[in-house]
């Protein structure tokens, strides 16, 4: 409900596991992850990454720090676990503005190409939800009706939810965190709470959701 109302993207849907799987095989898959100053409407994100998948083999990573214009990050809990600083953002981060419309670009290109894509991360809501509002905050003339595209046609893969449909006994998956998923199906990631190692985490995790027996 509230991803509907700033976004309108459905983030995961049992019904969709067959379309998945046949972009895994055949279309186009975008990966991505933010860090952020919190985990609110008002914070920003201060990194942004993301894989691209198309038919089954990677085939462009990218990242980008973003400068916390509004919001700033030294002495939170954000900081601690993600090892970023305001000095550090202001020298290495682009932005926001820029960043974020460059991404929406990217995946705007895959939806031409391709004709829609699946946008993937392990907790979608979230990610999408800090996409769109800095995008509302920072992005330039031409972003929303980008977003608007997006909207139409990516589909949504919220890979907590997609582990959840698995039904594992808690001895084997003792929760969903992504962290926990790469331990149980012994994936070759990391959480590191960098962008994109979670990204590349991200990805691997859906590799092995989607693969057929």
């Amino acid at each position: 409900p509230m991803l509907e109302k700033y976004t309108g993207i459905d983030t995961f849907s049992i019904n969709n596991i067959p379309l998945y799987m046949e972009a895994a095989k055949n279309g186009c898959v975008v990966a991505f992850d933010t860090e952020t100053t919190g985990l609110h409407n008002h914070d920003d994100i201060v990194q942004l990454a993301w894989v691209i998948m198309e038919k089954g083999n990677i085939t462009k990573e990218g990242f980008r720090f973003l400068q916390n214009l509004s919001v700033k990050i030294d002495g939170t809990e954000a900081s601690q676990v993600n090892g970023l600083t305001d000095a550090y953002l202001t020298i290495y981060g682009e932005n926001p503005g820029m960043g974020i419309a460059k991404f929406l670009v990217l995946l705007s290109h895959k939806i031409e190409e391709y004709g829609n894509i699946v946008l993937v991360a392990h907790n979608l809501p979230f990610d999408l939800r800090m996409v769109y509002n800095n995008m509302m905050r920072y992005a330039s003339n031409g972003a929303e009706e980008r977003f608007a595209e997006i909207r139409a046609k990516a589909v949504g893969c919220d890979t907590k939810e997609f582990v959840k449909t698995l039904n594992l006994p808690k001895e084997i998956l003792p929760g969903n965190h992504l962290r926990n998923c790469i331990e149980a199906f012994a994936l070759d990631a990391k959480n590191s709470h960098d962008a994109m190692d979670d990204t590349k985490a991200c990805m691997e995790l859906f590799k092995f959701l989607t693969k057929e027996d």
